[in-house]
């Protein structure tokens, strides 16, 4: 998905980090752009949540990550955070700036739907992906963001679908035995 070696390398590491350090929070967030839809990026992420257990991790927009007064439930307990499409925001300056506060964040006071309102230390990671190459404003050299691109065509991600590459992939880590 990634071709890139290194840019390859740095995810996996980015991953690693989040089972090898629980009680640490990765200080910057993968951002994987492709401009082609259906290529698998929330894939590689799904396949993580599973192994990682799905109580552990947690879907959200970028709407609610940018929001300082969103209920805290998407960080409470979590140790990945994936936001699935970025890039619809219309105040892209705005919400930048939001999105590295949601990033670095070690300590949060909490909101929790019907319940009550906690602080508690943050260790969630956050994942980005997105079909935009602009989502939201980056600044060049931001420590916070990894930016990397998912090169594949739809024309790639067409012939590894018609392999049943995917589909084999799926079914693979649906099967409780090998997890």
């Amino acid at each position: 998905m990634i071709h890139n070696e290194d840019e390859a390398e740095m995810l996996i590491q980015w991953f690693a980090y989040l089972v090898q350090q629980p009680y640490e929070r990765p200080m910057f967030s993968p951002l994987i752009i492709s401009e082609t839809r259906g290529v698998g990026k929330d894939m590689m992420t799904d396949i993580f949540c599973k192994i990682m257990g799905h109580q552990y991790a947690k879907k959200s927009s970028i709407e609610t990550l940018s929001k300082e007064s969103s209920w805290g439930d998407v960080f409470y307990n979590s140790k990945l955070i994936t936001v699935s499409e970025c890039g619809s925001s219309t105040d892209r300056f705005t919400v930048g700036n939001e999105i590295k506060d949601a990033i670095t964040t070690v300590n949060k006071t909490m909101n929790l739907k019907h319940g009550k309102v906690v602080s508690s230390r943050v260790y969630a990671g956050i994942i980005f992906y997105s079909n935009s190459l602009s989502p939201f404003r980056l600044d060049k050299g931001d420590r916070r963001f990894f930016v990397t691109r998912c090169d594949w065509t739809k024309k790639d991600a067409d012939e590894y679908k018609s392999e049943g590459y995917f589909t084999k992939l799926a079914s693979f880590y649906e099967d409780p035995i090998h997890l």
